[in-house]
């Protein structure tokens, strides 16, 4: 799955000596007496939910924070982040759902424990949470995930494929929806150090991945929030700016929507 990712060479030594300097940092610390991280614990199946949340939070906070150590000034790296809350409803909802953790990205030069509230419309992933890991809780994971991920469809015009994540016990796997199926990776147990060193490497890999690779059509840009009206006056909450090829120039034109006229759920 991590082919997808594609990175160049170069890229991929970079992203080799990260995970290796990263996971090795990680089990230091947990051959130590520190408490000074969330994830040092694993807290059980018998844990609450919440529990976890926390642990994978933790987590990958604490990968972040050293893949800024080492690419701060390093082009086309990124940070991936988890959002302030969990068992949260994103603003940009119109259901009652509410979501474990989601995951988004942000600028290297910003402090990675400077969490936001992710909605719907900057979400990069979703992360499904489990406590067992039985077949039942499995495939609710996987229900719920493939449900809520629809949102972030609808909130951005710009994705071509998304990621998510769930979790079930102590065993991580990440998902790949595309228009017409769903890739599911090994599982990743992150009681033992082969497992967490797995988990390292997809953040890292998603850290060190252009934002094409990452799911996001390089040829629309979502603006900020712009007061765009069009001949009726009406106003979208949401501004594309997309490029077209224009054969009779040879020049790329770059368009901005206006107005959403009809949801594509209203198509079919």
């Amino acid at each position: 799955m991590l082919a997808m990712t594609n990175p160049t060479r170069s890229t991929k030594k970079q992203i080799t000596k990260t995970v290796d300097e990263i996971a090795s940092e990680m089990e230091d610390i947990f051959s130590s007496d520190s408490d000074r991280y969330k994830f040092t614990e694993w807290p059980g199946t018998d844990s609450l939910e919440r529990v976890i949340y926390g642990y994978f939070s933790g987590f990958v906070l604490f990968v972040a924070e050293r893949v800024k150590e080492r690419h701060l000034n390093t082009s086309g790296w990124q940070l991936v982040l988890p959002s302030r809350l969990t068992d949260y409803k994103p603003s940009d909802s119109n259901t009652a759902e509410r979501l474990d953790v989601s995951l988004f990205l942000e600028d290297m030069h910003k402090e990675a424990a400077a969490l936001k509230e992710s909605d719907y419309a900057d979400m990069f992933a979703i992360v499904e949470v489990k406590r067992r890991d039985s077949p039942a809780e499995i495939n609710n994971a996987l229900s719920q995930l493939f449900c809520y991920s629809q949102n972030i469809y609808i909130n951005q015009l710009n994705r071509r494929f998304l990621w998510g994540l769930t979790i079930w016990g102590s065993h991580v796997c990440a998902e790949v929806m595309v228009h017409d199926k769903v890739l599911v990776s090994s599982t990743m147990d992150i009681r033992k150090a082969e497992g967490r060193k797995q988990l390292v490497s997809l953040l890292v890999h998603w850290s060190a991945c252009s934002t094409e690779r990452l799911g996001y059509d390089p040829s629309m840009r979502r603006r900020e929030l712009t007061r765009v009206a069009d001949f009726h006056g009406a106003i979208d909450k949401t501004i594309y700016d997309i490029d077209c090829y224009d054969d009779a120039t040879g020049k790329t034109r770059t368009y901005t929507t206006i107005r959403t006229i009809l949801e594509a759920s209203c198509l079919f």
